[in-house]
């Protein structure tokens, strides 16, 4: 008996493929189309691929055909450059969800995921050699060798007794509450020294960017239906998030969230905030593959740092161009990730910045591993982390 549900979704499936019409517009803004000059690794190769598959032209056991719709970074840069209007990222994670094309077991999805184990791992890892890392398998040992240094954990905002301007609900998503808790933390103070109430609700979760970029598609509705009864409870203003991959999933299901969701550092933007003093150091500023092509966040958080660093501030050259860090493909592909991240390390030792600032916790892991490695003495931080402490530690009008 045919299995009709499959049949459908394999339909579906086609019907978004077939929108593709394989101009090559999208071959000089595909990351890894420029990194390896294979068809097979650009936009309408992937595509090809994924008709290849409807049609029974190919097995999804194909370790070929796994390596190359796997090296993807999702970055959307194709998506921004179509004229077809394909969508790309949602074709390869159904395709995903159809075909047993994921690489990453779910266990270590729930793993990744836990805003309890996770920590704990982190924590535990800080007592192991990162050398280690070449003797573990797959992501046990890149998580080994990428990991964070000095882990502090997110801290529940302080419950205010005056009238507040408003009930801003905060986003700490699950392994951006490790790598984003000075940010969470500084910026959570700032709005509550500037009046408002800021609300972490407790049952909040992951985002599903995860699941849903690994074909687990019915995980990531599951989790995001737990985030939407989380913040619609708390009956909030607005909701903010920190790493810009959470704040475009979140964003795909803005319609069910009763508050709008909007990027930390954007939020900020729209507030009338302290004057501060003009910064004595120089700030390097990096655009998210997330930031630039799934939300609206990047004018309003360069205007604000602008703002505040003044001729301090120079964007990083390449920021159109994924660093590499994209979710997973730091740990699942780490030879690609690096030679991705080997430009913008050049730029780096070329402007020689004091900070650098980017909105997206997993391009702040690599960034913050790859100048460690190369010996730069630069501190990596979230826009809104160094608009935070602008304000509090150099406002001008106390």
């Amino acid at each position: 008996m045919p299995n009709h549900k499959f049949q459908q979704t394999e339909k579906a499936l086609l019907a978004l493929a077939d929108q593709c019409v394989k101009c090559g517009l999208c071959l000089s803004t595909c990351p890894t189309y420029l990194l390896n000059i294979n068809e097979a690794d650009s936009p309408r190769g992937r595509v090809t691929l994924i008709q290849g598959l409807i049609h029974k032209q190919i097995h999804p056991s194909d370790k070929k055909l796994q390596q190359h719709i796997d090296g993807c970074l999702s970055c959307g840069n194709c998506e921004s450059a179509c004229p077809s209007a394909v969508r790309f990222i949602d074709l390869l994670d159904q395709a995903k969800s159809v075909y047993p094309l994921s690489s990453v077991p779910r266990w270590q999805l729930s793993l990744l995921s836990s805003s309890k184990l996770f920590p704990m791992a982190v924590k535990a890892a800080q007592y192991v050699p990162r050398s280690f890392s070449s003797v573990l398998p797959g992501l046990a040992g890149q998580l080994l060798k990428n990991r964070p240094d000095n882990i502090k954990l997110i801290k529940q905002p302080a419950k205010s007794d005056k009238q507040s301007k408003s009930r801003i609900g905060v986003f700490s998503g699950c392994i951006g509450r490790v790598i984003d808790s000075d940010a969470i933390n500084l910026t959570c103070q700032l709005l509550a020294k500037l009046g408002h109430e800021v609300i972490m609700p407790a049952t909040q979760n992951c985002c599903g960017a995860m699941h849903q970029h690994e074909g687990y598609l019915q995980d990531a509705i599951a989790l995001s239906d737990k985030n939407t009864a989380a913040f619609n409870r708390e009956k909030l203003d607005v909701i903010i998030y920190f790493a810009s991959g959470c704040g475009a999933q979140l964003l795909k299901s803005q319609q069910q969230f009763i508050a709008p969701i909007m990027e930390a550092s954007a939020y900020l933007a729209s507030l009338k905030l302290p004057a501060t003093a003009s910064p004595d150091h120089k700030i390097a500023i990096h655009s998210p593959c997330t930031l630039n092509n799934q939300t609206d966040a990047w004018p309003m958080m360069l205007e604000l740092v602008k703002k505040l660093a003044g001729n301090q501030l120079v964007e990083l050259p390449g920021n159109q161009i994924c660093c590499g860090s994209a979710g997973l493909h730091l740990l699942k592909h780490p030879h690609a990730a690096n030679q991705l991240m080997q430009p913008k390390l050049a730029a780096l030792k070329q402007l020689k910045p004091d900070i650098l600032l980017t909105a997206n916790t997993g391009c702040a892991l690599h960034f913050r591993n790859t100048v460690r490695d190369a010996g730069l003495s630069l501190r990596v931080m979230h826009p809104a982390e160094w608009v935070s402490e602008q304000i509090l530690n150099h406002r001008t009008d106390d």
